[in-house]
């Protein structure tokens, strides 16, 4: 595993582990010699008497490791599969973060930036096929090279894709209810099962597992990128809508006890700052306390 700026890139080849899981079934597969039960019979019945007996036959241990050896390719199916598809290994490039954001560049030249607790995977064939595709989970934002004959597309885990040519947005897929786009430039074509959704500047669109819908948001996402930069910005914004951000950006569970504290705006920009920092701000410009 070679590791780069906090980023473990696995690039694993299978055909060494088939080789040994082949040799493994070839050694034990071998069908067992013929069992003469009759034979058996007879000779434990001489030595227990006549009576009607049940006794247990069991089978040779080489037939259990025989199952073994078929129990161990069958888990190991999923990731054999590329093998017996014309004998080629076909190894995935992974992009991980771990306690904290880190930046890279994928093989064609785009930009990506990965929140922490991210992972990106992609195949070692990304920069020759017809796409460039890549699977998503966590959060990332994405400067995309441009290129109109071959589309960059991404999937995340709850079956959302994101088709774009050349542009720069965040996607937020840590889960498997929600997944947030919102676009900094260019164009995104976003699309989930029959429903498709277009993504200009400035627009932001979510997927709702729980509700199947796929829509546009009626305002941008605020701070979709404040994990990246460490700046939070609002203005005007009702005090429910700080709470949502300091919540997914902090890692925390923030509440009303008055509910007539929800609606009230608000305006500050932080930068670097702790949870406790930010919070005394708040409770000190609109007179409150949290």
């Amino acid at each position: 595993v070679a590791k780069r700026y906090g980023i473990r890139r696995i690039a694993v080849a299978r055909q060494q582990e088939f080789d040994v899981l082949k040799k493994i079934w070839d050694n034990t597969a071998t069908p067992s010699p013929a069992f003469d039960t009759d034979a058996a019979w007879e000779n434990v019945s001489r030595k227990i008497g006549t009576g009607k007996k049940t006794i247990p036959i069991y089978r040779r241990k080489t037939f259990v490791y025989g199952m073994a050896a078929a129990l161990a390719l069958l888990i190991s199916l999923p990731f054999l599969m590329p093998l017996f598809s014309g004998n080629k290994t076909q190894d995935v490039l992974t992009f991980q973060s771990t306690d904290k954001p880190i930046q890279d560049t994928l093989p064609d030249g785009s930009l990506i930036a990965l929140n922490k607790g991210t992972v990106l995977t992609t195949s070692q064939t990304f920069s020759s096929g017809n796409e460039r595709r890549v699977v998503l989970k966590g959060e990332a934002f994405f400067n995309v090279a441009h290129n109109k004959e071959r589309p960059f597309i991404i999937e995340t885990t709850n079956h959302v894709s994101i088709k774009v040519l050349g542009t720069s947005f965040n996607v937020l897929a840590d889960n498997d209810s929600i997944t947030q786009i919102t676009v900094a430039t260019g164009r995104v074509e976003v699309t989930q099962g029959n429903e498709k959704l277009i993504l200009e500047p400035g627009e932001s669109g979510t997927y709702n597992r729980r509700t199947g819908k796929l829509m546009k948001d009626a305002e941008t996402a605020i701070n979709s990128d404040a994990w990246k930069t460490n700046r939070l910005v609002f203005k005007d914004t009702e005090l429910y809508k700080v709470v949502e951000v300091l919540n997914r950006f902090y890692k925390t569970n923030i509440s009303f006890e008055t509910e007539s504290l929800r609606n009230i705006r608000y305006d500050g920009e932080f930068e670097n700052e702790s949870l406790e920092q930010v919070l005394s701000v708040i409770e000190k410009t609109l007179n409150i306390r949290a």
